[in-house]
């Protein structure tokens, strides 16, 4: 019997586990100790590259990092929300991602990245792991660490100096961020702004010429820009509170909206007489019908909605399979492209690009 594990299952929380990796000695001993049934709601252990892919919706450069355990903890808290019968503000995620030794030589680091997400707060930890230890006794490292943190996250234990080999990241979420897990549409901008010239994005990273373009448009709408982003994600779980605050720390410049709204028909009653900043890109998914569950009926809607609205969209070039395309360069019902007014290559370009940078500093880090 773990006294630990005691400790847990005798409070109210209750959780979800989202861990691939590691974490092996976690599961038996929350398992193995009396009560387990007050504690979890459910153990998933994504090994597969295909599991992991439809936990987190997309496949990432790296499986073993810290993006990949906070998109876990979401997908579990998420999960969590919909197993409980207990209130939402007792109910946690917990998402795993490790590197542990094998019988073949590892390469690089050992390490594991984990998460825990509950309705008030994110908090984000990481380990190194000694790479000549055995896997056995990694494990038991590993396990020392998580129910450290767990312990510090739910039962509200102090931090010790003694748990400084663990790298801690945390953040406490507003009341309205906490009401976007809950379905409110939208928060209040971070500066006043009124919603008229609107550049919507992940902003992962942001860079130039994310700052270049709304610039460019605030010169020819004669209107003051603000970002938006959206924590919901065709292709991935909600953004967890720490990724959003680094996400808008890029964007301490500018307001910034926080939203639900993961369509433009659903934009259109936060906005509704918005000029919104695009690119090339997005116009083309706005009008491609896998984005509505390769439902063409869905598609017709949502681009009715758009052109009965008072939204307009000032769509900029971009460099697509390596080719520059602008508006004109694209195939698009023309209900679309009557909101559309473009930005020509000769009076814009810029070709940096978030998923590049992110490709090349996924390379570097690897090295």
């Amino acid at each position: 019997m773990s006294k630990w594990a005691e400790e847990i299952h005798e409070s109210p929380w209750r959780g979800v586990f989202h861990m691939t990796g590691g974490g092996s000695l976690l599961v038996s001993d929350l398992l193995t100790t009396a009560g387990a049934s007050s504690t979890i709601l459910e153990i998933l252990i994504p090994y597969s590259n295909k599991s992991l892919s439809e936990l987190i919706s997309k496949k990432e450069e790296k499986a073993v990092s810290e993006n990949v355990s906070r998109q876990l903890s979401v997908s579990a808290f998420l999960r969590a929300k919909e197993l409980s019968d207990y209130s939402q503000n007792k109910v946690f995620g917990l998402g795993l991602t490790a590197s542990l030794s094998t019988k073949e030589a590892k390469r690089g680091q050992t390490h594991a990245h984990w998460c825990i997400q509950t309705m008030k707060s994110t908090f984000s930890f990481k380990i190194a792991l000694e790479k000549l230890s055995s896997r056995q006794e990694q494990e038991i490292t590993l396990l020392e660490a998580i129910q450290k943190t767990i312990s510090y996250a739910l039962l509200k234990d102090e931090w010790q100096r003694s748990d400084n080999a663990i790298t801690r990241q945390e953040f406490h979420a507003t009341p309205a961020w906490q009401k976007l897990f809950l379905d409110e549409i939208c928060s209040n901008p971070t500066k006043e702004h009124d919603g008229k010239l609107v550049f919507p994005g992940s902003f992962n990273p942001l860079h130039d010429g994310h700052v270049e373009m709304l610039e460019h448009a605030e010169k020819i709408t004669g209107l003051s820009g603000g970002f938006e982003i959206t924590v919901v994600n065709s292709d991935k779980p909600p953004l967890d509170y720490l990724t959003l605050s680094e996400r808008i720390g890029g964007l301490s410049n500018y307001p910034v909206w926080v939203t639900n709204a993961g369509t433009f028909d659903q934009k259109i009653g936060l906005f509704p007489m918005a000029t919104f900043v695009v690119g090339v890109d997005t116009i083309i998914r706005i009008a491609d019908p896998k984005f509505y569950g390769g439902d063409p009926v869905k598609l017709e809607d949502a681009l009715n909605r758009i052109y009965k609205s008072k939204i307009k969209f000032l769509v900029f070039g971009r460099l697509i399979n390596d080719k520059f395309m602008e508006l004109k360069d694209v195939d698009i019902p023309k209900t679309l492209l009557n909101r559309c007014d473009s930005v020509p290559e000769n009076l814009f370009r810029n070709d940096l690009s978030s998923t590049r940078i992110r490709e090349s500093n996924s390379l570097s880090s690897s090295r």
